[in-house]
């Protein structure tokens, strides 16, 4: 893998143990949880850095769609260092779909 994808893999990682421990904590029965990550990039100079970057989660099991939709919100908000990190340079997305469902 490039740099450039393992800064997309390290976002993505990041906050999905983030998602996880909230869920968990909070008694969710998760039985299935994946995350996909794109970026998309733009020459500033001769380097080429994120401009967009969107994170999408997969989530399966007896899983309270406020409590998903919340665990991300806070991932990204608040406990992913790697996403505080990229969000002076890069405009971070994310979208929650869970049994198959995307929620708001």
């Amino acid at each position: 893998a490039s740099p450039m994808e393992l800064l997309l893999m390290a976002l993505a990682g990041c906050s999905s143990i983030d998602m996880i421990s909230i869920l968990k904590k909070q008694r969710q029965q998760i039985t299935l949880f994946k995350a996909d990550v794109e970026g998309v990039r733009v020459p500033v100079g001769e380097a080429k850095p994120f401009k967009d970057i969107t994170v999408v989660f997969y989530l399966e099991g007896d899983i309270n769609e406020e409590k998903a939709a919340r665990a991300a919100q806070l991932s990204f908000d608040k406990y992913c260092s790697v996403s505080k990190t990229i969000e002076p340079t890069a405009t971070i997305h994310y979208k929650v779909i869970l049994n198959g469902k995307e929620l708001e």
